[in-house]
C-alpha cells in the first residue's frame, strides 16, 4: 500500500499503522461530529461541536509536526492552544460569559489529562498560567495556520446559541453552583474525550472501530422477553402472589416522570426483576438510551447478570458486564490512542459496580470520565444503596442530582434498608419517593424470622463453632456471617477441627469458585439438613440461599437485616427462622464503618428489643449512625479540607492563594480537580485483579499471554480479559508486590499489567496469604 506524504501546511493529527497520515481538519471535523451527537443528550450540541473543532488545533505547530512525523521525543503541548483561542476569539457576553469561556477552555486543555487543577495544592493559579503562556503552546503560529475551511465552520457556530445552551443547563442546577459547574465541565469533557478516541480509532484501527457492537434493540422487544420470563414464575403461592403485585406496581410506576425514586422492599420480594421491569418500561415511555444496574459487590452482579441474560434471551449481546478486576482503566494511550481495556459504556444494558459508577464522576484521568456522557438519558438501578460508603454520601448525592436535573436520567434506589440520603446536609433530591407501596397485610408475608440478641458476652471462634454445631444437631441448616475474611476463616477452621463439613465464601475466592460453592450449597440445602456455610458479608445481598438459622457477627442494623434475608427466605419453615446476633471477637478496630455500625446497632437493639429489625428501629439506627458520622460525609482530606470542598468553592486552597497574592484568583471557578480526583477512592486502597489457578484460570492466563505476544490487542484479548474476571481475585497493591517478590505471582507477559497466581490458592478458601 502506498503511503501518503505528510503535508506540513495541512498538519498531521495521527498516522495509522500503514503510515497514512490523517489531516488535522479531518480529525477535528470527525471529532466534532461525534461530540455534537453526544452533546444532544444534555441539549448542548453546539457547545460540543465547538469543543471538537478546537480541541486539537495545537497540532498545527511545527513542533508537533516534527514529533509525529519524524518521531522526535520532546513533549509538545497541543491542548492549550484551543483553550487560548476560546479566551481570545470566542465572543460570549452577558453575566454567564466568563464562566462559559472558562468551562470551554478548561475542557479543551484537559482532554488528555482529565480536568486540571485551577488552583493547585501550592496555592498557584495553574489554569491562569497555562492560559497566559502563548509561547509554550505556539499559539500565534497555530492561529496563523488555521485553514479557511475550519474558520468557515467556526463562523457557523453562533456564540448566542452556545450561551443559550449554557443558560438553560445552568438554570437546572440545584444549589452549590461551583460543584455543578465542575460536573458539567466533566460531562462536556466526556463528550469530547469519547469523540476524540472514537475518531482516532476509526482512522487508525478501523477493524477495531467496525467491531464495536452498536446494536440497539427496541425496548418493546426486550419488554416482551421480560414478560415471557415473568410468566414462568410462581404467582400461585402467597409469596409468589405478593411478588407479582410488586412487579405490576413497578410496571405501572414506569409512566411517572424522570427523577429519583426508591424501591424499598424486604429481601426476597423479587426487587431485581421488579426494578428491571420498571427500568425497561420507563426507558420505553421516555425514549431513554440504556439501563444501568449498579451494585456494591461483584457477587450481586454475578447473580443478577445470570438472571438478566435469561431475560434477554437472543438479545444478550447488548449486555455489558463491567467491574473492576483484571480489566483495569488505563489512561496511557497506546500508539494510536486506543486503550484496549477502556469501555465507553455505549451498550444498552450495563451491569457494573458502585466503584465504577463513582469513578465515572470523581476519579482521575480520562478513562473513567470517557463514559460519563453515556449516563445521560438512562435509567440507573442502584442496588443495595445502604452499602454506599459514608465518606461518599455528599459526592454521590450531588452526582445523582446532576444526572436527574441536567442529564434527563432516572435513578432508582433499591434496598431493604433505605438510608435517609434526603435528610443530610447535602441532600439527595428524591422527587418520586417509593415506586411500590406494600399494604400492611402484605408486610406480614415477609415476617419470617425472630431476632435473638446474644451480645451480652463476647465469643471466640471456637465458641462460635460450638454454637453452630449445637444447631446442626437440631438438624438445622446454619449460616454464619463474619465481618472480616480472617474471622470467617478462623470459624471455618474451627468447624473443620470439630469434624464438621462446611462451605466457605469470601472475596478471597474468585467469582467462578464462589458460584460453584453457592450452587453446591443450594443443592445440599435442598437435599438434607445440617448444612453449614461460613461467609463474609458478601452473602448478604444478591445470593439466594435459604437457611434455618443465621448467626451474624455484630454489625450495623442494615447488615443484620440483610443477613436476616438469608433466613427462612422462602417462608417454607413451619416456624420462624432464627437470626442470632453475636459479639464475635474479630479484629475490626481499624474498620470504622463496622465499629460505628456496631455502636449504633447496640443502642438500637437496646431501645427496640421487642422489634429490633422493624421500621422504627431502622430509622433510629440511621439517626444514630449518621449523627455520629456527619462530619465524614464530605470525604475528609486531613483536618483542614474535604474532597467535596476542593470540587466546590475550594476555600482552603484559595486561602493559600491569598497568602501569595494581594487578591483572589480572577476566575469564576477555582477548583482543584486533578488533586481531588487523584485523592478519590471509593475503597481506601487500590486493588489489582490477579488470575487464579482455579478451574480454567491457568489456561486463560496462558491464552492471554499468547494473545499479547501475537499482538491480538482487541478482539481476542478483550474477550479473554472478560473471561479472566471470573477466575480472578483482587489484592491490595502492597500484598501483590510482596507475593511477586516471593515468586507466588507474576505478570502473564512482562509489562502487561496482567497478573497470575502460582501456588497460593486453596480449593476450600481461595487465595491463601
Amino acid at each position: 500500500m502506498s503511503r501518503s506524504e505528510p503535508n506540513r501546511e495541512e498538519g498531521v493529527a495521527h498516522i495509522d499503522r500503514n503510515g497514512t497520515p490523517q489531516s488535522i481538519i479531518e480529525h477535528l471535523e470527525g471529532t466534532s461530529n461525534f461530540s455534537s451527537e453526544f452533546g444532544m443528550d444534555i441539549k448542548m450540541p453546539k457547545t460540543c461541536e465547538l469543543l471538537g473543532l478546537l480541541h486539537d488545533i495545537g497540532k498545527y505547530s511545527d513542533s508537533f509536526f516534527e514529533r509525529i512525523v519524524y518521531k522526535k521525543s520532546e513533549i509538545v503541548d497541543h491542548s492549550t492552544g484551543g483553550a487560548q483561542f476560546i479566551q481570545e476569539q470566542v465572543i460570549c457576553e452577558g453575566k454567564w460569559g466568563p464562566i462559559i469561556k472558562q468551562i470551554l477552555s478548561l475542557v479543551i486543555m484537559s482532554h488528555h489529562s482529565g480536568l486540571i487543577d485551577i488552583i493547585n495544592p501550592e496555592g498557584e493559579d495553574s489554569y491562569g498560567s497555562r492560559i497566559g503562556d502563548k509561547i509554550r503552546s505556539n499559539y500565534y503560529e497555530i492561529v496563523e495556520r488555521i485553514k479557511p475551511d475550519l474558520k468557515g465552520k467556526l463562523d457557523t457556530i453562533n456564540s448566542d446559541d452556545i450561551r443559550s445552551e449554557f443558560e438553560k443547563v445552568i438554570s437546572k442546577f440545584p444549589e452549590s453552583k461551583p460543584f455543578y459547574y465542575g460536573l458539567l465541565s466533566r460531562d462536556l469533557l466526556s463528550c469530547l474525550v469519547d469523540a476524540d478516541r472514537l475518531d482516532t480509532e476509526r482512522f487508525c484501527s478501523k477493524d477495531v472501530f467496525d467491531s464495536r457492537n452498536g446494536q440497539v434493540i427496541e425496548w418493546s422487544k426486550l419488554i416482551r422477553n421480560l414478560e415471557e420470563y415473568l410468566s414462568s414464575k410462581d404467582t400461585v403461592s402467597t409469596l409468589g402472589s405478593v411478588r407479582k403485585n410488586i412487579s405490576e406496581q413497578c410496571a405501572t410506576s414506569s409512566e411517572r416522570d424522570t427523577g429519583v425514586y426508591s424501591l424499598n422492599l424486604p429481601t426476597g420480594s423479587g426487587k431485581t426483576l421488579a426494578s428491571l421491569r420498571f427500568a425497561m418500561n420507563h426507558a420505553k415511555v421516555h425514549n431513554m438510551k440504556r439501563v444501568i444496574y449498579v451494585a456494591p459487590y461483584t457477587s450481586i452482579i454475578d447473580q443478577n447478570v445470570k438472571v438478566a441474560r435469561s431475560v434477554l434471551g437472543e438479545f444478550e449481546d447488548i449486555l455489558l458486564e463491567h467491574h473492576s478486576n483484571i480489566i483495569r482503566d488505563n489512561d496511557d494511550e497506546e500508539e494510536y490512542g486506543i486503550s484496549v481495556a477502556a469501555d465507553n459504556w455505549e451498550s444498552q444494558i450495563i451491569f457494573t459496580t458502585m466503584v465504577q459508577f463513582l469513578n465515572t464522576f470523581f476519579s482521575s484521568g480520562t478513562s473513567s470520565v470517557r463514559r460519563m456522557h453515556n449516563l445521560s438519558r438512562s435509567v440507573l438501578i442502584l442496588d443495595e444503596i445502604q452499602s454506599l460508603p459514608i465518606k461518599c454520601i455528599s459526592l454521590f448525592n450531588n452526582a445523582v442530582n446532576f444526572l436527574t436535573s441536567v442529564c434527563g436520567s432516572t435513578v432508582v434506589l433499591c434496598t431493604a434498608t433505605q438510608p435517609p440520603l434526603d435528610d443530610v446536609k447535602k441532600p439527595l433530591i428524591i422527587n418520586g419517593k417509593d415506586l411500590v407501596k406494600l399494604p400492611a397485610d402484605i408486610e406480614e408475608v415477609f415476617k419470617r424470622v425472630s431476632v435473638i440478641n446474644m451480645c451480652e458476652e463476647s465469643l471466640n471462634e471456637v465458641q462460635i463453632a460450638e454454637l453452630i454445631k449445637s444447631k446442626t444437631t437440631e438438624m438445622k441448616n446454619v449460616l454464619f456471617i463474619a465481618n472480616t475474611k480472617e474471622g470467617a476463616r478462623s470459624v471455618f477452621n474451627s468447624l473443620k477441627n470439630f469434624g464438621i463439613k462446611a462451605y466457605h465464601l469470601s472475596t478471597n475466592m474468585c467469582p467462578a469458585h464462589r458460584k460453584k460453592v453457592i450452587e453446591s450449597t443450594e443443592k445440599d440445602i435442598g437435599k438434607r439438613k445440617g448444612i453449614v456455610c461460613v461467609s463474609t458479608q458478601l452473602i448478604e445481598a444478591g445470593v439466594d440461599l435459604d437457611f434455618d438459622v443465621v448467626i451474624r457477627s455484630l454489625a450495623g442494623l442494615d447488615s443484620i437485616i440483610q443477613s436476616a434475608g438469608r433466613c427462612n427466605r422462602n417462608g417454607n419453615m413451619p416456624e420462624l427462622g432464627e437470626v442470632m446476633i453475636v459479639d464475635f471477637k474479630e479484629r475490626v478496630q481499624k474498620l470504622d464503618d463496622i465499629v460505628e455500625g456496631q455502636r449504633a446497632a447496640k443502642r438500637t437493639l437496646r431501645d427496640h428489643s421487642n422489634d429490633p429489625i422493624g421500621e422504627k428501629a431502622m430509622n433510629d439506627f440511621y439517626r444514630y449512625y449518621f449523627e455520629s458520622r456527619k462530619s465524614e460525609m464530605d470525604y475528609m482530606l486531613g483536618c483542614d479540607t474535604t474532597l467535596y470542598s476542593m470540587l466546590d468553592r475550594n476555600k482552603t486552597l484559595i486561602s493559600h492563594y491569598h497568602l501569595k497574592n494581594d487578591s483572589g484568583p480572577q476566575h469564576p471557578m477555582s477548583q482543584s480537580f486533578k488533586t481531588a480526583n487523584k485523592e478519590f477512592k471509593v475503597i481506601d486502597s487500590d486493588k489489582v485483579g490477579v488470575i487464579t489457578e482455579y478451574g480454567e484460570g491457568s489456561k486463560i492466563a496462558d491464552d492471554i499471554a499468547k494473545a499479547i505476544t501475537e499482538n491480538d490487542v482487541y478482539q481476542k484479548l478483550k474477550g479473554l480479559q472478560r473471561k479472566g474476571q471470573n477466575y480472578s481475585v483482587e489484592l491490595y497493591d502492597k500484598k501483590l508486590r510482596e507475593l511477586i517478590d516471593r515468586g507466588l505471582i507474576r505478570e502473564v507477559v512482562k509489562d502487561s499489567g496482567i497478573y497470575r497466581m502460582l501456588g497460593c490458592y486453596d480449593e476450600s478458601i481461595g487465595f491463601t496469604e
